[in-house]
């Protein structure tokens, strides 16, 4: 299918590999794994190991969220129904000059989204 290719060059999502959440308490988890890399598997000489690592607090009343590692965000839930989530990313690339037409290795970025249950 053409839209599913299409999806494939813009947000690679598979990522095979090893995840070790843990939850130190009620409220605090971290979050370790390492992976092969976007869309490959183990096995492929293209692989290349990529780490993970993120720590996560919940509120007691479980309406905010705090997390972070290369992304770091908040969530906010108004109710049932609404939340939103703003982050902050840096991202870095090693081996490529893909962002600003070839100019730059890394840049930041902000995002912000909403949720609406129904």
């Amino acid at each position: 299918m053409y839209t599913h290719s299409l999806m494939f060059t813009y947000d690679c999502y598979t990522q095979t590999g090893i995840n070790a959440a843990i939850n130190l308490n009620d409220q605090w988890s971290i979050l370790f794994g390492i992976h092969a890399g976007d869309d490959i598997a183990p096995w492929n000489g293209a692989a290349h190991p990529t780490a993970m690592a993120m720590a996560r607090w919940v509120s007691a009343s479980n309406n905010d969220s705090l997390y972070d590692g290369w992304t770091a965000g908040v969530t906010h839930r108004f109710n049932e129904l609404v939340s939103v989530r703003p982050e902050v990313r840096y991202e870095h690339a090693f081996s490529a000059r893909p962002w600003d037409n070839g100019q730059r290795k890394d840049q930041f970025m902000f995002a912000i989204d909403a949720l609406l249950r129904f």
